[in-house]
Order: structure tokens, then sequence, then C-alpha cells
């Protein structure tokens, strides 16, 4: 027995004393000693890969590992790599300043681009680099968003994060009224290689807006930061018909930084849907059918330019100036088919055709100016920005339709103009080694105008006549005011960070009847506060951990809150709600994070517990003829309690081949009642779950070709009256480097099975609904990219605006 001990004892020490972690640091930089950044430092023992890190934006790298001999490998696209043999580590080892030589062949006439890693997991925040994701070449802005973890885009254009889509979006760590998670038209005609990254925080502090329920998600545009002229430029064409050009310009000097992103194209996106209702009779069995089959096509031209200067007047004091343009001219064909018959009298079915003729112009203009001082201690600044968007959408439609070789005439008409004005600023404090204090100020004023109009074409007249029921002009204010505080430290290995932030929110509607009272300005007001505390504490240089809470609020959106009905057709109706009240979310969440050599795991676990959520309503009604109508509109319930488990992964099998995954599964609970407009209580209790995963590959092959493969499935999820079919679709791509790296060619492929339609499935105790819905076909799309400029960064202690250090937690 003793001996039996000692052995064992021997062992444990033994694995102890091998496991025991020493630390190799080191800096890499080019011949001209300025650093590098993002160049690959790779660890070998006996030939076999073990671990890689990255060079940061100051050239340095930090890798842990055992006691052992290695060989190390640096390397930079655009300079020689440098092998270090037979390095011996017993004792934490720092290399120095590695130095890089520029690769002659390809210096000078190149751009050069290090190879990021497509998804990056860090405690407060996960970041999808967009340019390393090769099956969004030719894409839009929008593909790339269902590329990111934890966010969903629909089939329609919503974004949701973690199954919820109540999300807040910013441009830059701004946010910006020209993109919202529920109007994504700019994010539909943005090039992706507009856009450098998309980072989420699914737990903000108090520095960032409270709105938002999941959280936050920041889309990073291109901005270099070589000096001298750099930039791409690229031309796509695919099928369905699509072409495109854009080019990412950048211009960089001591004295000033220029840099625009210019992308147009046109596109032809065809699709199709159906939609089976069965009408409940008095004894609850079906009596009346309606059969619908639809097809459409949009054909869409488009331009967005994204243009901006950051001025250096000294070390110290930067002004930045950004303006941002898009349009759109979309000219969109439906062609819907009806087939509606009561069950017994089949033989006297109605068969009915609309046909939808829209045209719809959508401008889009953004004016940003901004100022950051830094004073004399590092991380000590002051920055204020300001900020005028302006949207005007202008939609006309002509509707057709043929019901049993009787013809009529429709017209609809929308015009809705937004301008909202933006001033904020932040003080950022250090206080002592790693101390920070934070507070800021923010001014934030909406002014929405809505013009809806239908028009009925009188054959006697032989002109189109105002429908006044689904005429009106809706007009919206909102003012949100904001301050906050917080405060932030660490001890040893762990730090916290605490802050308070207060928003005063008054909406006003104009001209506005609710529940059968006019109102010429029906106004509603709340302030609150919004607590968040972060705590972390990382356990050694593999294993991390942290805590998060935060309240946040879910101010309805304008559509939820506008009385006035409209109609997708002549079945279907919407209108708002103005006495819907915000829904507030105390969200709280645990993350690890496991980074051993090969591996990057992130897993989490939350839950938000939240009053006043928002459901979307529908009853069968009939209208002043009979009939027979969907009406749907948004409601409060009483409360959601939502919680899941979140899991990320990427492992580097080797230096040819890696892979990436994400998991996420929810459950949510929901209680309330409705009152139907005939007093009828119907309960809207649910509790229902989903699961959200997605997979990919990037594989280096021979000959400068590379392949990646992308997979997302989307479980079925249920709700009260609600259920969704689950979904699978694939993108791959498949991209050559040429003329010595300074150009690729890539082919790519966005759902390649054809497979990504939104299926549902409806039951009340009026009707059920069976629909499917696909708003754009698989596409094909060929893509040539040209790189050019200078390899070298431009030496310098500034800070750009919008760097990426100003988004965190």
């Amino acid at each position: 027995m003793r001996n039996t001990f000692n052995i064992i004892l021997f062992l444990i020490l033994g694995n102890l004393l091998y496991s025991q972690q020493f630390q190799l640091t080191g800096i890499v930089t080019d011949q001209d000693n300025i650093p590098l950044d993002y160049a690959s430092v790779a660890l070998y023992q006996n030939d076999t890969f073990l671990k890689e890190a990255y060079t940061n934006e100051k050239g340095k790298f930090e890798l842990s590992i055992p006691k052992g001999t290695y060989r190390l490998e640096i390397d930079f696209f655009g300079s020689n790599s440098k092998t270090i043999e037979s390095l011996i580590i017993s004792s934490d080892k720092n290399m120095g300043t590695l130095i890089l030589e520029s690769d002659s062949n390809e210096i000078g006439a190149v751009s050069v681009v290090a190879e990021k890693k497509v998804l990056d997991y860090k405690l407060d925040k996960k970041i999808y680099n967009v340019s390393a994701d090769k099956t969004l070449i030719g894409a839009t802005t929008l593909d790339a968003m269902d590329n990111a973890p934890s966010v969903s885009v629909d089939v329609e254009g919503n974004i949701s994060l973690r199954g919820d889509d109540n999300v807040t979006i910013l441009v830059d760590g701004k946010p910006s009224s020209l993109i919202t998670a529920g109007n994504t038209d700019l994010l539909r005609n943005l090039p992706a290689n507009s856009i450098e990254r998309i980072e989420v925080v699914t737990v903000p502090s108090a520095r960032y807006d409270a709105d938002g329920t999941t959280g936050i998600i920041n889309i990073v545009m291109k901005k270099g930061k070589k000096s001298g002229l750099n930039g791409s430029a690229s031309a796509k064409i695919g099928y369905p018909f699509l072409t495109g050009v854009s080019t990412n310009l950048n211009y960089r000097t001591k004295k000033y930084n220029l840099y625009t992103n210019i992308g147009a194209d046109y596109r032809e996106s065809p699709g199709n849907g159906s939609n089976y209702n069965r009408y409940f009779g008095q004894d609850g069995e079906p009596d009346f059918i309606s059969d619908m089959n639809r097809e459409h096509e949009r054909k869409t031209k488009s331009t967005f330019i994204n243009t901006g200067i950051d001025y250096y007047l000294n070390d110290q004091n930067t002004l930045s100036f950004n303006t941002k343009f898009g349009y759109s001219k979309g000219d969109n064909e439906a062609n819907l088919r009806y087939n509606e018959y009561y069950i017994n009298d089949i033989a006297n079915a109605t068969i009915r055709t609309r046909d939808e003729l829209e045209d719809e112009t959508d401008s889009r203009f953004e004016l940003g100016l901004g100022y950051i001082r830094n004073f004399n201690k590092e991380g000590h600044k002051l920055t204020v920005d300001g900020k005028f968007n302006y949207r005007e959408d202008d939609e006309t439609a002509n509707i057709n339709q043929n019901e049993n070789d009787i013809l009529s005439f429709q017209k609809t008409s929308i015009l809705e103009s937004t301008k909202d004005y933006l001033l904020q600023t932040d003080y950022i404090l250090p206080i002592g080694e790693e101390g920070q204090f934070e507070a800021g100020l923010k001014f934030n004023f909406l002014d929405l105008g809505n013009d809806y109009a239908l028009f009925n074409y009188n054959d006697q007249t032989q002109q189109y006549e105002v429908d006044e029921a689904f005429t009106n002009d809706f007009i919206y204010t909102q003012m949100v005011n904001a301050a906050y505080v917080q405060y932030g430290n660490s001890i040893g290995n762990f730090s916290y960070l605490a802050g308070l932030r207060l928003e005063d929110t008054r909406i006003n509607m104009d001209n506005v009847e609710i529940e059968g009272t006019f109102y010429n300005t029906f106004e509603k007001k709340y302030t609150d506060f919004f607590p968040t505390l972060h705590l972390s504490y990382t356990i050694n240089d593999q294993n991390s951990i942290q805590a998060g809470y935060s309240r946040r609020i879910r101010r309805p959106r304008t559509r939820m809150l506008n009385p006035f009905r409209s109609f997708s057709d002549d079945t279907n109706i919407f209108r708002g709600n103005p006495n819907i009240n915000p829904m507030y979310t105390n969200a709280f969440e645990l993350s690890y994070i496991y980074n051993p050599s090969k591996l990057t795991l992130s897993s989490s676990i939350y839950y938000n517990s939240s009053t006043n959520p928002f459901q979307f309503f529908s009853e069968s009604t009939t209208d002043d003829e009979g009939n027979i109508i969907i009406e749907n509109y948004p409601v409060n319930l009483d409360s959601e309690k939502r919680y899941g488990i979140e899991l990320g992964a990427q492992y580097k099998l080797s230096k040819w081949l890696s892979l990436t995954g994400d998991f996420n599964y929810f459950r949510a609970d929901r209680k309330g009642e409705v009152i139907e407009s005939d007093g009828d209580v119907r309960d809207q209790s649910t509790d229902a779950d989903g699961m959200f995963a997605r997979f990919g590959a990037t594989t280096k092959l021979p000959y400068d070709i590379g392949f990646q493969v992308r997979g997302n499935y989307r479980g079925a999820m249920k709700g009260a009256d609600t259920d969704m079919d689950p979904m699978f679709f694939m993108n791959l791509a498949l991209t050559k480097e040429l003329l010595q790296k300074k150009a690729s060619l890539t082919f790519n492929v966005s759902d390649l099975f054809n497979t990504r339609k939104r299926g549902r499935e409806v039951l009340t105790s009026t009707y059920s609904s069976d629909s499917d819905f696909q708003w754009r076909e698989r596409q094909w799309t060929l893509n040539f990219t040209y790189r050019f400029g200078n390899s070298k960064k431009e030496r310098t202690k500034r800070e750009d605006h919008n760097s990426e250090e100003d988004f965190s937690m």
C-alpha cells in the first residue's frame, strides 16, 4: 500500500511539474521597426503543431507553454517568415524584438492583409471578422449578419439575437437611425466587403443605450491603418442576375486619414410563398377555405457611399468628419392566386388573382462630426459626437384584381420621412494603475412622418377615389435624454465594472384616434434607471470567467404605435397600438472561456426576466361587406422568463484546416391574456423553446486555393398561436489567389440546397393557417477583387475615432 501511495504521489508531482506553464513573450516588427498587427506566432514540437497566437496592434504576443524544446514560426503576409529552431523553455522567456524582412516579390504594389480568424471569442463580446469569411464575398451586410455568432436573420430580413428581435444595432459604436433591427433595407444593399467586423455584446455596460433587451450588435466599417494609399476594388456577377462594383480606399498620412467605401449593384431576387387558411364555423369545424399561392420578383438598384476624414491637429486632438449616403430604387412585382370556397359548396369556388406592381425609392443620408481630446495620461480622454440622419422612403403600388372575370383596381401610396438628431459626449479618467472612471451625456431627438393612402378605382367616374378607412397622416416624435456613470478596477486576477444609466423618454403622436377618442396630441412619458455590473476573474491564460447584469428596456417601434390600418393584401390587416407600454428586462449572464493550444471554447448561460413583453396578436373579423379578414396588432403580456445556454468553438486542426461552430438553446415562458374585439378573453401564455446551430470549415488547398463552407440550422419554435418549422441552409465558397496575391477570384453559393424558407402554422379558435415564404432563391456569385497599397502602418500614438477599444462591455 505504501509503495502504491508513493507511485501515485510521484505521478501526481510529475504531472504537476510537467503541466507547469511558462510565459513566452515578444514583439514582432517589420524592418523599419514598425509593429505588425495580427502576425502569426505558431509553436511546434517534433513537427507537430501545438498552438498559435496573434500579435496585437503593438506587435506583442504571448504564449503559455510547459517545459520543453520547441520550434517557433513567425509569419505575416507580405513579409518573409522567420523560424527559430531548438527553442528551449524551462522558465519564462522574453524573445525581445523579432524582425520580419519584407518580401520583395510582394511589397509595394500589393495591399498586405493578415488572414484573421473568422470568429474571435472574448469574455465581454464575440467578434465576427467579416473580411475573413470568403462565403460572403459578393454578398450583402444582411447576409453577414446571419453568420455572426448568436445572431439570426429571418427570410424577411428581421434581425434577432438569441432568438429575440429586440436588439440594438450600432455603426462604429454609435447609434444610427439608418439601420435598425426592424428596418434592414440598407443592410440588404450594403456590400459585405464594406464591413470589417461585427461585434456582439449581450450584456452591455452603462456606457451604451439601455434599449435592446437582448444586447447590442456593432457594425464596424472598414478604415485602413496603413500609411499612404491602400485599398481594393471588386466586381461581381451572379445568378439570379446580379452585378455590382465596389471599392474601399484609404489614404493616411501623419496629419490625416481619409477613407471611403463605395458600392453600387443591381440584383434580381425571385421568391415565392403560399398560404392555406381554414376558417371555422360555429361548430368549431372548418367551413371556408382560402388557398393562396404567390410568386414575386424584386429588381433593385442600389448605391452606398461611406466617406470620412480623421484630422490630427496634434498628438492630443483629433477632429473627425463622416458622411454616409444610401440610395435604392426597387421595381417589385408580385402575383397572387386565390382559390376560395365553402366546403359544402366547392362547385361555386371563387378564383381570384391579385397582381401588384410596386415602385419604391429609398434615400438615406447621415452626417457625423466627432472630436477626441487625449490628455497627458494614457487613456485619459474626452470625446464629443454629433450626428444627423435623414431618411425618405417613397412607395407607390398599383394593384389589379380579377375575381371571376370581374376586374377591380387599387393604388397605395406611402411616404415616410425621418429626421434623427444626436449629440453625445463621453469622458474617461484613469485612476491609479488599473482603475477607470467614465461619465457621459446623450441627447437624441427623432421626428417621423408617415403619410399612407389607399385609392379605389370607380368604374362609373373612371377615377381613383380615396378610401378614408385606410388613409392617414401619422406624425411621431421621440426624445430620449440620458446620462451615465461607471467605474471599473482590477485587483490581481479579479476585475469589476459597475455603472448606472438614467434615461428620460418623451413621445408625442399627433392626430390619432384611440378607442374612439380623437387626440390632437397623444403623449407618453417615462423616466428610468438602468444599473449594470460586470465581474470577471482570470484563472490563468487558458481559463477565464465573467458574470454580468444589466437592466434593459424595449421601447415600442413606431410601426407598433401607429393606430392606423394598413394591409399587405385585402385579407390581412395590420394596425398599431398606441397604448402599448415599454418592456423592461433584468438580464443575467455567466460566461466562461477555455483557450488551450488549438482550441477556443466559449460557453454562456443566461437568464432574462421581463415585464410587459410584446406579442403580435391575430384575430379573425369581417369587413363592412362581410368578407373574412385577419387583423394583426401588438399587445403587452404580463411577463416573460427567458433562459438558455450558448456554446461557441473554434478549433485549428492544422495550418490548413480550421473548424468553427456555435450552438444556442433557449426557453421562453410567457404569461398573459388578451381581450379580443368581441370581448372574449384569449390566453396567450406559452412555454416555448428554440435552438440555433452553425458550423463552418476553412481549408487551405495547394496552389493558393481556399475553400469555406458554413451551415445554419434553426430548430422548430412554438408560440401561443404560432409554430415555426425548422430550417437548414448552407453557403460555400472557393477562392483562388492571383497575381502574386494582389488579387483573388471567388465563387460562392448562398443557400446551396435552396432550403431557406420560412414555414409557419397558426391555430386560433376562429381559423388556422399553414404558410411558407421564400424571400430569395439560391444565389450563385463570381467575384474578382484587386488589392493595392502600402504594407506599412503609420506609426502614431493617436487614436482613430471609433477605434476597437472604444467598444467594450
